[in-house]
Order: C-alpha cells, then sequence, then structure tokens
C-alpha cells in the first residue's frame, strides 16, 4: 500500500511487475488523456498548475459528449470545479464550426451545444497558490472568460467561424424570490392590494425577468433586449 505524503491523494495498492500475470486490462478511457494534460491546461490558462490537484483534461470530456450528446444538447456538470466541461464544449463547438467550413458536402447542423455548471461557491485555501480568488465558483468563471478569450485569439483572422460561437455565459446564484411574498392573513389584505413596492428594494428588473424565466421553464439563453413604452 502506497499513502501519499502530507494526505495528498488518495491510497493506493502497489503491484511489483514480477507480480503480474498475463496483461493489464485495458478500458475505453485509455490513452484518451491524463490529469496531467488537465493539469496543463489550467497552467496555459493561469500560468500555473497548482490551483487543482487532478483537473480533468479537455480530451476526456471532449469524448463522452461525443458518446451521448448531441450537437445541439446541453451538458449538465453538476460538480462542476474549474469548469472544465464548459471549456470542452466550447473547443468541441469550435471543431465542429471548423469542420463545416472546410467540408464541402457539409454537415447536417453546427456545433450548438450549450452547458450548464453547478459549483458550491467553496472557499480557497488561505495557503493555496489560487487564493487571489475567494472560492472555486470565481476560478470556474475565470476559466470560462479566459479559455473564451484563447479561442477569440486563435480564430481572430477567421471572422466567420467566430460570429458562429457562442463564446458567452451568464451566472446564477440561489436565493430566495425577488418578489415580496403575498400575505394570505385576511388582517393584511389591505397592505397586499396597497403595497407600494412588488419588487424587494434591493432587486433589480433584470433579477424578476430570470426568476419568471425559471418559474416558467424558458430558455435562460434567450437574448434579452431592454425596451422604453412610453
Amino acid at each position: 500500500m502506497v499513502i501519499p505524503r502530507e494526505g495528498e491523494g488518495m491510497p493506493r495498492k502497489k503491484i511489483f511487475l514480477s507480480e503480474l500475470e498475463g496483461l493489464l486490462p485495458n478500458t475505453w478511457l485509455d490513452n484518451i488523456a491524463s490529469n496531467d494534460d488537465g493539469a496543463k491546461e489550467i497552467s496555459e490558462l493561469f500560468g500555473s498548475n497548482a490551483y487543482f490537484s487532478y483537473p480533468k483534461p479537455i480530451k476526456l470530456i471532449e469524448f463522452l459528449m461525443n458518446m451521448g450528446l448531441g450537437k445541439e444538447g446541453v451538458i449538465l456538470d453538476f460538480f462542476s470545479g474549474s469548469s472544465t466541461t464548459a471549456h470542452a464544449v466550447m473547443e468541441l463547438n469550435k471543431k465542429d464550426v471548423l469542420e463545416e467550413k472546410n467540408s464541402t458536402t457539409g454537415s447536417e447542423q453546427e456545433g450548438n451545444r450549450k452547458y450548464i455548471m453547478v459549483q458550491l461557491p467553496e472557499p480557497i485555501d488561505e495557503q493555496s497558490e489560487a487564493y487571489g480568488y475567494k472560492t472555486i465558483s470565481e476560478i470556474g468563471k475565470e476559466r470560462i472568460r479566459r479559455a473564451a478569450n484563447q479561442i477569440k485569439e486563435e480564430l481572430k483572422d477567421q471572422p466567420e467561424v467566430l460570429e458562429q460561437l457562442d463564446l458567452g455565459f451568464k451566472v446564477f446564484k440561489l436565493d430566495s424570490s425577488n418578489i415580496h411574498t403575498w400575505d394570505t392573513a385576511p388582517e393584511a389584505l389591505e397592505n397586499n392590494l396597497f403595497r407600494d413596492e412588488v419588487i424587494k428594494e434591493d432587486r433589480t428588473a433584470e433579477d424578476v425577468l430570470y426568476e419568471v424565466l425559471l418559474k416558467y421553464g424558458l430558455d435562460l439563453t434567450y437574448p434579452i433586449e431592454e425596451v422604453t413604452l412610453d
């Protein structure tokens, strides 16, 4: 048994070469990518690979998406960490658009996958090199921004390709309703009817808009336009 120093990593069973019998079993994940590749990707974006111990590599996520996600699908990562999945979605969409451009026959549709990243605002250890960011979710958001800028730089001479890619994202945080709760008690009826402010004082019209979209199951990626009426 091998126990990593200072409690980092998981204990592993060590098998010596002389103890092996036959060939080692292979899996469909062999030779796709490793955590070392994931660390290099983090290093390219942030200048350090010390932010995450075992980041997922982009190629692995791309491989899994190609197995079970269509070009118009939505992928949910409920423990998003450094947002590797979001990065992989943008890269895969980019590859699809480039293939479409270079194809003589054309494909049925260009890449238009979407992602939903969910991550608790877990605090960063003050001793960590990443402590410039306060939470893991902040690192994830910054990675999406930097990955998008990386793609923009890569495609700066191909504006027609860049125009087809959606590299933006929206951030939502769990909170109470933006609208004052209706008090059903009879004695409160008059106050409910004549309340001056339906929206809570510290909330915006945009907050209310997205709450309505969420509650009615509408697409949160709809373009939003502000209109002034009379």
